[in-house]
Formats: C-alpha cells, structure tokens, sequence
C-alpha cells in the first residue's frame, strides 16, 4: 500500500511517494499505533566532520547551540561512517548491533538487521519517517530499488555518493539522477519542501537529512579505468563559498605529524613520516572542508525558517551532529578510525522544547544514546536492549554534570575480512586506554597531555590507573545495555 502526496518539490509540482506500513514492515506483523501529537524531531548530520570544525559554523552556532544544550565531549566509539550510523540507528555499540566496518562481510548495509531499528520503533509509533542523503555504506548495492524498513519517505543515495555534483538517489522505489547540483543544495531543498508537507499533517514527524559534507570527495567519473590514480580529493565549496577561507590562518600543533612515534603502538611506529608536499595539501583540505561546510550552515537557517514559517518550531526537536571526526596528519594519520581525539570527538547540539539555551555539558555522551534520546523525545519503546542513555535528564540538567563516564572504543581491521579488533579501548574524562590487536598498550593522561604525545602505559606513576582501566576495557568490550554504562572514580581521576 501506498500513499502519494503532491507535493512542491524544487520548484516543480512531482508526485512524492510515501511508502508505509507495507516497505519492508508487513514481515513484522506490527500494527501502528493510532496517530500521535508528540513533538517533531529531527537530525541533521554531517560526515567526517571534526568537533573543531563546529566554531566555523555562525548559522548553526547562533541557532542551535544558543537556543540549546551543546554537548562539548560528544563521543563516536567506532570512529567510522557505517558503525557509527548503525549506532545511531540502534543505540547500541558495534559489538551488539553487528556493524564493525564500512564493508561485507564486517560490516555494511547488509550487516544490520534493518527491521528493528530506530526508524521501525517511531513509525510503529505514530510517527511519519523520512531520510535524506547517505545512509550506511553499500546500501543500494544489491538492490537500487530497496527501501529499509520503517523509513515513509525515502531519498536515499545510492551512486556516486560522494560525488557532490552528481548523485543518483532512490525516491520512493524511482531511481533519479542529479547533476549540476551541489548535492548539500539539494538535501537542503528537499528537507525544507518536507517541512512544509508536514505542517499539514495530524502526526509528528521524524526526519535526518544526512549530508556527505564535509567528507573527501570521489568523482569516479574523470578517472579512466586504467589509471592509477585515485577518484578522492578534498570536498569542494559550493558555489559563492570556494576561497571564502583561503586566508585563514591554521597553527598545526605538535600531533601534526608527531615526531617521536616511539611510546606508541607498532601499528603507529611504522607510519612514515608525512612530507611537506602532503602536509601542504592536509592544510589546504582543511580550508575546503571549512568552505563546504558553509553550505550545511545555510542548511540549518533554512530549515529553522522554514519551520518557523509554518509553525512548527516550537515543537520540534533539532540534533546536529556528525558521525565521526577525522585526523588530518594528526600523529601521522590522515584518515579516521582510530581511537585518538580528532576522529572519536564530534559536534552535538539539541535543541527543543523544555531545553535550556545556550548551556553547555560537559559529560561525555556517545551516538549510541541518540536513539534512546529520541524514542523518549517520542515516547516509544524501542525493541533492542540499548547501551546508550536518553540525554534528557543531563541536557535539563535534572542529572549531575561532573559525573565520569567511561566510554567503551573499538574499532576493526581495515581490510573488512580480517577477524578480531584493530584496537579496543575505554576513555573517561581524563584518560584514553587503547590496546592493539598485537597487545601494545598506549595510555593517555589528557589533561597534562591533551594532544596525546606521550603515552605513560606501564610507568610506575599510572599503574593502578592502567590497571583499573584495563580492568574496565575487559568488562566493556562485551557489555550490553545497563553494563555498558559505568562511571569512573580510579585513581587520579
């Protein structure tokens, strides 16, 4: 069964598909709930955007964060694209929900069992559902035309993901593709023209637009096939933003390509040294990551106009977030996953009815407790044992601000194939455990050492420290709903 709206969508009066209880749900055998007047909620997530990254941002800052609560230690466990959605999507860790890489058979679209999901829970809820953008890496590459469970609209990529001028998206089971136009332009629209279709409708309504800003971009289509040479390369700024930063000045601090390597794993040791020709181009991605997020800054306004306009504001919840940060020459490495700040820290901002504006918490929270967060904004149940917490409480500051919790990190080889872990580890307020799959051990005191340039595992000054959290990365790297959820009162701590 379908149901088909007419709706104005760029410009143009199309038909706009809302699938519902018969996408990928009539298996479950579940009945939705009579209609709801709970409030509206929606999610905005960028892609390999940096916690740094977020002061760049004035729509967003003076919008979300100065009519919200910011959450300045929002943590990723699995600092990477697909396990860090499936946590948002199940609200729990990546050894609970399945999804420990980008890639079958680790990780993937396919990994995750799609009909138990946030999205399921609030649909079943009452609640009109819809996507926009990138979800989990490989969707679409069994079958174009799939729409996962739970989702009533569905504007899914699925080719080309990150090529930001030409991208080809699901609509609804229609394949459409996009070119000559920024792909955050695009996303942007068609959130907005959704807002303005739901402010006739009798239920509430969630909705993440996921963009793929600021992520390197892939344009496979200006590589030959038999070149050598790779599709990626920095993001490019919509138009009117390219240069709009080219004269900021950006200090690299000592982590830029680190020195002495010795304290560190091996895996860390045998990275080379990074030359200055790279470090040159590292700066410059920087400054296009800074121009391509102008766009998702105007986004935001956009979206807060809107629903302004149609009276919607004062009853609906705005997350922006993203999935995971990213190192750019940060101890050597040039890319995410590992358990090191640049890639694990990322933006969080809600805003909403009942919140306090402009307060900032200072408790580190992880993207599993998004899902949690949201099915108690909703009132739903959801249908998995959740590692993560809902952030109400601490975001109305009916919790203690000053407790420390301790955060289970994990990540998996590279390759997709290989069994085991790249690394696991736990982080707290003040310390960062990681222990590689080959048992070197890097223990980090941030507090006297921020950037995380001498690891003082196995020094007698930090043995009872070591050993307590090791103990705690032992009770952690299975745990599973309430287990997960420890605070820290070591030594030192």
């Amino acid at each position: 069964m379908t149901r088909r709206l007419t709706t104005k969508l760029g410009g143009r009066l199309v038909a706009g598909l809302l699938l519902l209880t018969a996408v990928g749900l009539a298996s479950l055998g579940k009945q939705v709930d009579p209609p709801t007047t709970g409030p509206n909620v929606i999610v905005i997530m960028t892609d390999d955007m940096r916690l740094d990254d977020l002061q760049y941002m004035p729509n967003t800052l003076n919008l979300l964060a100065a009519r919200g609560v910011t959450f300045e230690q929002m943590l990723s466990p699995y600092p990477l694209c697909c396990p860090a959605r499936a946590q948002l999507l199940t609200g729990q860790y990546s050894h609970n929900n399945g999804v420990q890489g980008n890639a079958w058979p680790r990780g993937g679209y396919y990994k995750l069992d799609g009909t138990n999901t946030l999205p399921v829970w609030l649909h079943d809820g009452g609640y009109e559902t819809a996507f926009l953008g990138k979800y989990l890496n490989e969707y679409g590459g069994r079958d174009e035309y799939e729409i996962p469970p739970g989702w009533d609209y569905w504007m899914g990529s699925i080719a080309t993901v990150y090529d930001y001028h030409r991208v080809t998206t699901n609509q609804g089971g229609r394949l459409v593709t996009h070119s000559r136009v920024y792909q955050t332009d695009l996303f942007d629209s068609r959130s907005t023209d959704l807002v303005d279709l739901y402010a006739d409708s009798d239920r509430p309504f969630f909705m993440w637009t996921s963009y793929i800003t600021p992520h390197t971009e892939c344009v496979a289509r200006t590589v030959p096939e038999d070149s050598p040479h790779t599709c990626w390369g920095p993001p490019p700024a919509a138009y009117g933003d390219d240069g709009t930063f080219e004269d900021l000045v950006i200090h690299d601090d000592a982590s830029i390509n680190e020195a002495d390597m010795s304290d560190k794993g091996q895996f860390m040791q045998n990275l080379p040294l990074i030359s200055p020709e790279r470090l040159e181009g590292l700066h410059n991605a920087r400054i296009s990551r800074i121009e391509s997020l102008q766009s998702v800054d105007r986004a935001v306004a956009h979206l807060v106009e809107r629903l302004k306009a149609t009276g919607q504001y004062e009853n609906t919840y705005l997350i922006f977030t993203s999935d995971n940060g990213v190192q750019l020459g940060e101890h050597r490495w040039q890319t995410k996953i590992l358990g090191y700040e640049q890639s694990i820290r990322v933006p969080l901002i809600i805003s909403g009815p009942g919140l306090p504006q402009g307060v900032v918490r200072s408790q580190a929270v992880t993207i599993a407790d998004l899902a949690a967060t949201i099915a108690d904004i909703a009132d739903v149940a959801p249908r998995r044992l959740l590692d993560g917490q809902s952030l109400l409480p601490l975001a109305r500051g009916d919790v203690p601000d000053g407790r420390d919790r301790v955060v289970p990190l994990e990540a998996g080889p590279r390759d997709n194939t290989s069994e085991g872990w790249l690394y696991q580890g736990v982080r707290t307020d003040r310390y960062t455990l990681l222990v590689w799959r080959n048992g070197d051990t890097e223990l980090y005191d941030r507090r006297h050492d921020p950037l995380q340039m001498v690891s003082v595992a196995g020094t007698p000054a930090y043995a009872d420290v070591q050993r307590d959290l090791e103990r705690r990365l032992t009770e952690l790297e299975a745990c599973a709903g309430i287990e997960c959820r420890q605070w820290y009162n070591a030594p030192f701590s």
